[in-house]
């Protein structure tokens, strides 16, 4: 999956969890890009839980959970999406 493609992906699911009340609602109206940093979104620990668990379901994918331990922006997060996809994909 290319890096853009991935990073639509990421963005449509924030807002979705946005709309849905698990993220705070001006998520829905932001520009989120790769240097958007994920406590801009109100994302904490627990956001990040199910960020990574969003990502396993739009990628079809395995992530452990500390892939996004360290994320501090939307860029982070893509890096570790993409290198655990690399992962899977070699092994």
């Amino acid at each position: 999956m290319k890096k853009t493609d991935l990073l639509v992906l990421i963005v449509d699911e924030l807002k979705r969890l946005a709309i849905e009340g698990v993220l705070p609602s001006y998520v829905s109206a932001m520009t989120i890009t790769e240097q958007t940093r994920l406590d801009d979104l109100g994302i904490d620990s627990l956001g990040r839980m199910l960020l990574l668990s969003s990502l396993m379901n739009l990628t079809d994918q395995y992530l452990p959970d500390e892939a996004l331990q360290h994320a501090e922006t939307i860029e982070n997060v893509l890096s570790a999406a993409l290198s655990g996809m690399s992962h899977t994909a070699a092994g």
